[in-house]
């Protein structure tokens, strides 16, 4: 069955990626609809993802690249302050556009994936958050800072994988911009 109504339409700029003047079109009231509760923002090649947190406030995962348009998004969406910056690993396509974000909001708290690798894209993003004066958690699954809550929004992290990842199917071949993924 299929979702109807005005409120279906609404539904799209929060699960898909894509152009926000496209999707913007789409809406009676732009982008973003108002009283969003998430919205995936458009930073073309990597990941950028709000959830409300309050008024003018959000969880941000990720930031996209330098130069995707992160900080667009923020201004756009009517954030001032993210309550909680995830940066769930260090690819350029998820933590390039930090000091885009940083420069544009104020930032209270930032959670950085455990993962060591790249070890200058790490250092950079826990540089940048430093000089800003973001404190920084590096929380893994059943540690004490492994879970909290961010005006209203609560989170836990997740244990990752119990096992490696099987091979890709054959005809098919893992990402070349994300090898981990």
């Amino acid at each position: 069955m299929c979702p109807e109504g005005p409120w279906a339409v609404a539904l799209v700029p929060l699960v898909l990626p894509g152009p926000r003047e496209a999707v913007g079109r789409l809406l009676p009231d732009g982008w973003p609809p108002p009283g969003w509760a998430a919205v995936q923002c458009d930073v073309g090649q990597g990941a950028a993802f709000l959830v409300r947190s309050g008024p003018g406030a959000a969880v941000m995962v990720d930031v996209g690249p330098a130069g995707g348009g992160a900080a667009a998004c923020l201004r756009d969406a009517g954030v001032e302050t993210l309550d909680v910056l995830v940066l769930t690993h260090a690819h350029a396509d998820h933590v390039g556009g930090l000091a885009e974000v940083l420069a544009a909001v104020e930032v209270r708290r930032a959670l950085l994936g455990p993962g060591r690798e790249p070890a200058a894209a790490v250092d950079a993003a826990l540089d940048q958050l430093s000089a800003a004066g973001v404190p920084v958690d590096r929380p893994v699954a059943g540690a004490p800072t492994a879970r909290g809550s961010a005006g209203e929004v609560g989170w836990e992290v997740a244990p990752g994988p119990t096992r490696p990842p099987s091979p890709p199917r054959p005809g098919t071949r893992r990402s070349t911009t994300c090898p981990s993924c």
